[in-house]
């Protein structure tokens, strides 16, 4: 340590800084050392340190909010990143023919996107991330409806055998008179089930033949029965396969010996007298 001329020591090389600055420099660990030519190697090391590290243009730089839960706290950092000025500014599709309410929709996912923050790619991706979830949703109920239609027709036609296509014809033309059309129809079969729909609507033709049964034409059409002598010809052949038809033919049943009867009279072309 050197002296002045007087004997005296040298006041400290840090005595003439003010408190605050003094405070800083303790707390750094720079107060400790005892001399100028010390402290100065290190505070050259720290600004190079700080310069290493700044290395990024001040316009390039961001602050962080200390509160980010503040609403719009993050607005300024989403704004830098790439965030629409805007909801509109996503700028997503809006076909032709959409509802009021499928706009809305669009309307609300835009405004809930400009909400987090995100970037117009970042809402294309995440729509057609949406869209294609959506399509093998669709795929998916459409296979497993197709899967249990087929199942429905295969047991039911386990449980009607030989009089299959004859309780089918009449369950639709049942359906038909009410005024469902093919596409209701399915839409039934979808809700109940293939076979409960199906025996549903054919014990409605049953009750119809019963209520409309004139012998033949258009009566045995509005019956299900066939109305041409090859049709009736045809029938009359399946229905003697039909054990359970023949079973209520011999015991009297009166439903099956009308069909019989009508049948009988359209194949020989001839009006009932």
């Amino acid at each position: 340590m050197t002296t002045d001329t007087g004997g005296n020591p040298p006041p400290a090389w840090h005595a003439s800084l003010d408190a605050d600055t003094k405070g800083w420099a303790d707390n750094k660990g720079f107060i400790k050392l005892d001399t100028a030519d010390k402290v100065i190697p290190e505070l050259i090391k720290g600004y190079r340190n700080a310069e290493s590290i700044r290395g990024i243009p001040a316009d390039e730089l961001e602050r962080f909010p200390k509160d980010m839960t503040k609403p719009g706290a993050l607005d300024a950092i989403f704004t830098r990143l790439g965030r629409p000025a805007d909801a509109k500014g996503y700028g997503l599709a809006r076909p032709d023919g959409l509802s009021a309410d499928q706009t809305a929709a669009i309307d609300a996912l835009e405004a809930h996107f400009h909400k987090l923050g995100l970037t117009k790619a970042q809402a294309t991706e995440h729509v057609k991330y949406l869209t294609e979830q959506h399509a093998a949703a669709q795929e998916a109920q459409a296979t497993a409806a197709q899967v249990a239609l087929d199942a429905g027709k295969t047991e039911l036609s386990r449980e009607w055998g030989g009089t299959t296509a004859v309780n089918t014809e009449r369950a639709l033309q049942a359906a038909h008179r009410f005024g469902l059309n093919d596409e209701q129809i399915a839409d039934v079969q979808e809700a109940l089930g293939y076979g409960p729909a199906m025996k549903f609507l054919q014990k409605i033709g049953e009750k119809i033949g019963e209520d409309t049964y004139v012998g033949n034409g258009d009566g045995n059409r509005q019956a299900g029965l066939p109305s041409t002598p090859d049709g009736a010809r045809a029938r009359i052949a399946e229905l003697k396969k039909d054990s359970e038809f023949v079973r209520k033919l011999q015991s009297g049943d009166a439903d099956a010996n009308r069909q019989w009867k009508a049948l009988h009279v359209t194949m020989s072309g001839k009006s009932e007298a």
